[in-house]
């Protein structure tokens, strides 16, 4: 969570070097030093080395939603940034379970 992290000496992974900020009430989260080869889940857009993801997250006015913005730049895949936002829903009924993430070999 500082802003001011040098990123440049962060070595390369799939998921990336994150930093965060806070902009008021929302926190701003920038990835980069992405080596994921593919912009999709299903291998079929390329992604570059400079690839860069900027995240925002902001809980609602009735603090029953969050929402989301993502912003990917990406000068070797795209001529100009791709971006979208999405509205979720608080779900006091759903239980997020722990996911054991095994690297292949």
């Amino acid at each position: 969570m500082n802003a001011e992290t040098d990123t440049r000496d962060q070595a390369a992974s799939a998921l990336g070097y994150s930093v965060g900020r806070w902009e008021g009430e929302t926190l701003v989260v920038r990835t980069s030093n992405i080596d994921w080869p593919y912009f999709d889940h299903v291998g079929s857009i390329p992604q570059g080395a400079s690839v860069e993801t900027t995240e925002r997250f902001t809980v609602g006015d009735d603090q029953n939603r969050m929402v989301y913005e993502l912003t990917v730049n990406d000068a070797s895949t795209f001529s100009q940034p791709v971006s979208g936002r999405w509205n979720m829903a608080w779900r006091p009924d759903m239980v997020v379970e722990p996911f054991e993430c095994v690297a292949a070999e």
